[in-house]
């Protein structure tokens, strides 16, 4: 992801969808730090709006959520066992992110809510958790991607509660 002159190191760029294969998303499993965990039910056009959109069925709830496939932000595909363990191994390496200002650091960190990389939004969880000043808002920022996370590794690993936040917390060497 780049932003403000920033970029977080990524083994893989898992892009949503190629624009030609839109139908082969349909049934894909996708996770949002928005509405969590969905599945792509069908694409459809709605009323006076040219765009195609991905229509998607929460998990949690009975909701379903009409996204633009052109705006591949904000959601991504659920990762595989494989490639969860795997970004969870990038932490090996050591990232550490400088800004010049509290508003510039915010803003980079508002802009991660709509990272498609599971990769990045690990190593960002990561960044902030060492963070001893973090504003109301990064908090917030936090809170949202850190749950995103231990849903989908629920989901993924077949964890409860607890367990996820076991994994996680052994990985990133967190207190929650």
């Amino acid at each position: 992801m780049k932003d403000s002159g920033y970029e977080l190191k990524s083994s893989r760029n898992k892009s949503m969808v190629d624009k030609k294969n839109h139908n082969e998303s349909i049934g894909r499993e996708v996770i949002s730090v928005d509405f969590g965990l969905g599945t792509i039910t069908s694409i459809q056009k709605l009323d006076d709006i040219l765009d195609d959109f991905f229509v998607v069925e929460c998990m949690q709830s009975s909701l379903k959520n009409f996204i633009s496939t052109r705006d591949k932000t904000g959601f991504r595909y659920v990762s595989s066992k494989d490639d969860l363990n795997n970004s969870f191994e990038l932490l090996r390496n050591e990232y550490c992110l400088y800004f010049t200002s509290k508003r510039d650091r915010i803003n980079f960190f508002k802009s991660s809510l709509s990272c498609e990389s599971l990769d990045e939004l690990i190593q960002i969880i990561s960044e902030m958790s060492k963070l001893d000043d973090l504003s109301l808002t990064e908090k917030k920022i936090f809170s949202k991607i850190l749950d995103s996370i231990l849903l989908e590794i629920s989901y993924v690993m077949e964890f409860g509660a607890e367990d996820s936040k076991h994994f996680l917390v052994s990985h990133l060497d967190l207190a929650i």
